[in-house]
Formats: C-alpha cells, sequence, structure tokens
C-alpha cells in the first residue's frame, strides 16, 4: 500500500468519520433537544387537564359559596323550616345549579335536609349511604381551621367519582358563628368527561390509580406523570387527591408527538443536505490534495527508492515549495550518508581486524599462562615412556623369550600415556584455532568443560590447587565449542590467581538447569573475594587488578562478548560470599551425564 492511497484513503475515512461523528452528536443533541421540548409540551397540556378539573371544583365551591351566605340558609339549618325546602330542593334547582347530591348539616355534623337527583329521569332518588358514611358527625371533613371557609375536591364513593364542596353556613352578611355547613356535590360522569375534553381539545379518559399503577408503574404520589407509549404517542396523567390526600383516580390523555416526528424529520433533511455538501467538499478537496501534494510525495518516494541504483544518486528537484527544499536537502543527505558509509565501512574492518587481534591475544594470554603447566603436562608421560622404553630395552637384553608379558604391560603404559599426550595437544590445538568465522554446531558441555581443564589441570596440580567438579546431566549446546572453552580456562586461570597465595586452595565447576532452556555453569574459588567497589567495573574492559605484566584487563570483557553472542550471559553473582561466576546458555537438550576428565 503506497503512501498515495494511504493518504487519499485516511482523507476519506476522516471525512467519513467526522460525518458519523456529526450526525451521532447532533442527532443526540437535537433529537434529546426534541424530546425534552416535548415532554415539557406533554407536563404542560397534562397540566392544563388538572387545571381545568379542579376549575370545575372551583365552579362547584362558587356555587356552594352563593347558598351558604344566604339568610334564609342560615335559618334553615337552626330550624329546619319546611317552606325553604318547598322552595329550593325542587328538580329545577338540581338542574340549575347541575348536581346530582346536595345536603344541610346542622353545626355538629346530623343531617337536617338533603336530596339525591337522577339527570337521566329528572326525579329524586334515594340518598346514597356512602355519603351518610363520610359526612357523619365527628367526621374531620367537618373540621375547618380558623378563617378556613371551604372544604372542596374529589370523593371515591360506591356510586363512583365525585366532586364536593362542604361550606359553613353563615348569614348574608358573613357573620358568626356557624351554624350548620351545606354540601353541594356533582358525579363526575360522561357529561364532565365530555366537557374536559372539549375545554382541552384532548381526549380523555379516567381510571382507577390501582390499574395505572400497574399498566405504567406511575408513581401516585406524583400529581402530574408523563409515560412514553411509543415513538408516535405520550402517555399524559394526572393523578387526584381526595380530601385525605389518597389517590382516588387519574385522568389520562395520549399526546401525539408532533414535536419529535417534525424535528425528526427536519434533522434527516437537514443531514441528507450536510452529508451531501461534505461529500462534495471532500471529494474536491481530496482531487485538490492529490495533484498538489500526494501525488508529489509518491513521485518523491519513488525516486529516493531508486537512489543508488541504476545509478541514480540525486533526487529530481521541481518548484521552490518545501517539497522542492525537502529534496535538496535529501540530495545533500545523500551526498554526505555514502562519504560518511565509506568511512564506516574501513572503521568497521579495522574494529573487526583489532577485535580478532585482542580475540587472539586473549588466547595466546591464556596459553602462556597456562604454558608451564602444559609443559609438565606433556614432559610427565614422556618421561613415563622413557623409563618404560629402557626397561623394555632391559628386558630384551637381560631375559630373551622370557619377557612376553612384561612387554606387554610396559606397551600398554607407552600407549595409554601417548593417548594423554594427544588429547592434551588436541586441546591446545582446538583452544588456539581461529573461530569467529566457524558455524555453531552441537556440542557436548562436558567436552567443552573436559578441554578446559586439560589446559589446566596439570598448573592446579603443581600448586596444589583442589578442583572440585559437580556436573548435573550433560547438555548439548549450538555453540562455537573453542569459544566457549576460551571463556572457561579464562574463568579458571582468574580463578587459579585468586587462590594461588590462600591457605584453602579449592575451585569448584558445577552445571545446574536453570529453567526448560537455560542452564548455568559456575566456577566458584576460595580466594578472598572481589571488593564491592569494583563489582560494576570487573568487565569493563582493560580494567584489572592484577599486578602489572600478569594480566591485560580484556579477559572478562572478551569472554562477556562471546557469550552474548551466543544469546547467554556472564555475571557475578553478588549474593555468594566467594567469588562466583556464573555463565547462562540456552542448550538444546540433555544426555544422561557422563564426565571423562582428561589429564
Amino acid at each position: 500500500m503506497n503512501i498515495r492511497f494511504k493518504v487519499l484513503t485516511l482523507k476519506l475515512i476522516s471525512t467519513l468519520f467526522l460525518l458519523v461523528t456529526y450526525s451521532m452528536f447532533s442527532k443526540t443533541f437535537l433529537i434529546s433537544g426534541f424530546e425534552e421540548v416535548e415532554r415539557e409540551e406533554a407536563l404542560s397540556d397534562t397540566e392544563v387537564l388538572l387545571e381545568t378539573f379542579n376549575s370545575m371544583v372551583v365552579t362547584l365551591d362558587n356555587k356552594a359559596a352563593d347558598w351558604a351566605a344566604w339568610d334564609e340558609a342560615f335559618s334553615y339549618v337552626q330550624r329546619k323550616n319546611k317552606a325553604f325546602e318547598q322552595s329550593n330542593f325542587l328538580p329545577e334547582t338540581m338542574k340549575l345549579l347541575n348536581l346530582d347530591y346536595f345536603a344541610f348539616f346542622d353545626s355538629r355534623g346530623h343531617s337536617v335536609g338533603h336530596r339525591a337527583f337522577d339527570k337521566n329521569k329528572s326525579a329524586f332518588i334515594s340518598y346514597p349511604d356512602s355519603l351518610r358514611r363520610i359526612f357523619s358527625p365527628g367526621s374531620k371533613i367537618f373540621e375547618f381551621a380558623p378563617k378556613e371557609v371551604s372544604h372542596r375536591g374529589v370523593l371515591k364513593i360506591s356510586e363512583g367519582l365525585i366532586m364536593f364542596s362542604l361550606r359553613p353556613v353563615f348569614n348574608s352578611k358573613m357573620r358568626g358563628p356557624s351554624k350548620g355547613y351545606l354540601l353541594m356535590v356533582r358525579r363526575v360522569s360522561d357529561d364532565v368527561v365530555s366537557k374536559i375534553s372539549i375545554i382541552t381539545g384532548k381526549k380523555i379518559s379516567f381510571e382507577s390509580p390501582k390499574s395505572a399503577e400497574e399498566n405504567y408503574g406511575i408513581d401516585l404520589q406524583k400529581s402530574i406523570v408523563q409515560k412514553e407509549l411509543s415513538k408516535d404517542l405520550i402517555l399524559g396523567i394526572a393523578v387526584l387527591h381526595d380530601f385525605y390526600n389518597i389517590p382516588v383516580a387519574v385522568i389520562k390523555t395520549e399526546i401525539p408527538r408532533k414535536i419529535l416526528q417534525i424535528g425528526t424529520a427536519s434533522y434527516r433533511k437537514t443531514m441528507t443536505f450536510i452529508t451531501t455538501v461534505t461529500i462534495l467538499i471532500a471529494l474536491i478537496m481530496i482531487h485538490l490534495m492529490d495533484s498538489m501534494l500526494v501525488k508529489r510525495l509518491a513521485d518523491l518516494d519513488e525516486q529516493v527508492n531508486l537512489l543508488n541504483q541504476n545509478g541514480v544518486t540525486k533526487l529530481t528537484v521541481k518548484g521552490d515549495d518545501e517539497l522542492a527544499r525537502l529534496a535538496r536537502s535529501m540530495n545533500q543527505m545523500v551526498g554526505t550518508l555514502n562519504t560518511r558509509n565509506q568511512e564506516l565501512m574501513s572503521l568497521n574492518e579495522i574494529i573487526k581486524n583489532q577485535n580478532h587481534a585482542l580475540v587472539s591475544a586473549a588466547k595466546m594470554s591464556a596459553l602462556g599462562e597456562m604454558a608451564g603447566g602444559v609443559a609438565h603436562e606433556i614432559n610427565t608421560p614422556l618421561t613415563v615412556i622413557k623409563l618404560r622404553s629402557e626397561m623394555m630395552m632391559n628386558e630384551i637384553n637381560e631375559n630373551p623369550g622370557n619377557n612376553e608379558q612384561n612387554l606387554k604391560s610396559s606397551l600398554e603404559i607407552i600407549d595409554k600415556t601417548v593417548d594423554r599426550i594427544t588429547k592434551i595437544i588436541q586441546s591446545l590445538r582446538a583452544f588456539s584455532r581461529e573461530t569467529a568465522q566457524h558455524e555453531k554446531i552441537e556440542y557436548s558441555v562436558s567436552k567443552i568443560v573436559s578441554e578446559a581443564l586439560n589446559l589446566c589441570f596439570e598448573k592446579f596440580k603443581i600448586h596444589g590447587i583442589d578442583v572440585s567438579i559437580d556436573l548435573s546431566d550433560d547438555f548439548v549446546l549450538q555453540c562455537r565449542p573453542t569459544e566457549i572453552a576460551q571463556v572457561l580456562v579464562n574463568l579458571l586461570n582468574n580463578a587459579y590467581d585468586a587462590v594461588e597465595d590462600s591457605e584453602e586452595k579449592i575451585i569448584s565447576i558445577s552445571t545446574r538447569q536453570v529453567d526448560e532452556q537455560i542452564f548455568e555453569i559456575a566456577i566458584t574459588d576460595s580466594g578472598k573475594g572481589i571488593p564491592h567497589a569494583i563489582h560494576d567495573k570487573i568487565m569493563q574492559p582493560f580494567f584489572t587488578t592484577k599486578e602489572f605484566g600478569k594480566g591485560t584487563g580484556i579477559g572478562l570483557s572478551i569472554s562477556k562478548g562471546i557469550v552474548e553472542a551466543h544469546d547467554g550471559r556472564l555475571y557475578l553473582d553478588r549474593s555468594s560470599k566467594q567469588t562466583r561466576m556464573v555463565l547462562t546458555l540456552p542448550f538444546l537438550k540433555t544426555n544422561k551425564h557422563v564426565f571423562e576428565r582428561v589429564v
């Protein structure tokens, strides 16, 4: 995927992302705004329902106020004047006042006179017992606070929901004390529902609080509640509480979600227009960007890829803008890089040669340290061969024909001694071999340890140094064996120097498996140890604590590099009281442990 395609694709994706993001946020805020306005409108419409119903209760209360401040009514509640009943307790009165029930009570709440009217038959009917129970002597509904002139509202009786007004009866001058009470009642019938619907312009219905709570899950303690029925309708509910603040009925109406529908339609049209315009602008910008920038970048990229190929050493420069200046700068940089590259190649070759020289010098230094021991190691078996050959000559001269068994024994000793010399020479040849260019091979750790000890053991023996060897299962490495042996020889030489002047002269070599892929070789000596102050310096090139002429200071640094080239690690175990150098390496497999030390 080239840069031109990436940039154009990124631009297109960015445009689409911005459109989608804008659409989501605008929809969230705009639609939520429409919904909020709609909810407020629905609350307002529902409040109008409640206010309309309450206004009808107030109208009823006003009618009761006219009758309660009437001298004749004031006289009637005291003396129960029959003439008052005959002239006022008439069907015409009930129709005029639009009442279903009315009653007068004395000051203790006993009924003085009452009537119940059937509007459909235009005739009086039996006064309901449910009203007698509610408006009975001792009822709290007759308890008026000072300056309180009316108890009004709604009640639930067995005959249905009613609006009522209860007022103390005074004379026409509103002087007291009151001698009784006037009750006017109007049933909430179909004519009330129809009238509220006409006034509010809403289709309404009444429902029991329990049913509304079960169907819609509303809080009946609130006066106004709204509930979303669907994407097209909101249910507005006005809760009616009686004189005792108990929910007795709800008025409900279904309000069309016109605001949301209009807002959603407007949003869709607006988004369609914005999307179309944005896409057109984006296409124009993409075309301009492609021709003015992206294409030139792609051309520049192609020229950069062709640098140093087919003799191309410079970029083509067109114009005088930032890209042109970039191309000129790159031409200068390429020229400088070519020069520096040649210098680096020369320096790298010098460093490589010096590195080989350092490794060889480290080997020679190690061989020099081992020279006395190796010479003694070879001289001893040569002496054995010399003595045995002289014994064989004497045996032949003194006892010709009777010396077969003695000769055979001497020849076996000579054979083993020659094998011993051969192994020592092979170890020396392997150690001194140049291995930098050799491939890594599978090799046994026990063989590497044997080869290293072959070069050092005699020196340890001459100076009375005990070598303790504790190898676990034999590990097989993918390595250059001579380099690992070089590391071990260097560590063994350092251990020799550390214990040479000690009373207790012990060097131990041990191996163990760290995990499923790593094992370690540890070389520990009984010397004085390395001071804490120089723990961080011992791996640095040319750092040494040995006397002048005894060490070069490059052994450990070279060993560290060899180990890291084998994906391993060489470090000083700082938790050990004695000097303990640890070499960790990855291994391929393990063989049953067989360790043969060649001396």
